[in-house]
C-alpha cells in the first residue's frame, strides 16, 4: 500500500536533519533532497520539494506512518523548545537547545514526543 502527502512549500532538510525529529517513527538515512525512513518494512520518503510518500504492507500502518512522518516534519519546523516532549521520552533521548528540541542516538523510536508536542496538537497547514 502506498500513500502520499505534501507540505506547500520545500522543506529545510537541513534543519530536519538536524533535528533529529524524525528518529522518533524509525531509523533515518539521509541524502542532500531525501530523508528514507524505515520502520520495521515500512518505508517513508520525504522529499526537500515537501512531498512525502510511504509504502506499508497495510492501508492503515501506511496511513499512521504518513501521519506520523507529517507530524515529525511539522515538529522538526516549528519547534519553540517547550519541553514538553522530554517529559515524554523514557529514554532521555531529547535535549532542548536554544530555544529547539534536539532528538539524539539514544531515541528508541517509540513515537511518544509526537504525540504530546503542541505543535503537532495546534498547527495545521
Amino acid at each position: 500500500m502506498t500513500a502520499e502527502g505534501s507540505f506547500s512549500t520545500a522543506l529545510d532538510m537541513e534543519k530536519i536533519r538536524k533535528s533529529g525529529m524524525l528518529l522518533a517513527i524509525g531509523e533515518v538515512k539521509y541524502t542532500d533532497e531525501i530523508a528514507m525512513i524505515t520502520r520495521k518494512k515500512d518505508t517513508a520518503q520525504v522529499f526537500a520539494t515537501g512531498s512525502v510518500r510511504v509504502r506499508a504492507s497495510s492501508k492503515a500502518d501506511a496511513g499512521k506512518l504518513l501521519k506520523d512522518t507529517e507530524n515529525s516534519i511539522r515538529r522538526a519546523l516549528g519547534c519553540t523548545g517547550c519541553g514538553v516532549c522530554i517529559g515524554k521520552c523514557p529514554h532521555n533521548a531529547i535535549r532542548i537547545e536554544n530555544k529547539i528540541a534536539y532528538i539524539g542516538d539514544k531515541c528508541t523510536h517509540c513515537g511518544k514526543c509526537i504525540e504530546v508536542c503542541p505543535v503537532v496538537k495546534f498547527v495545521r497547514d
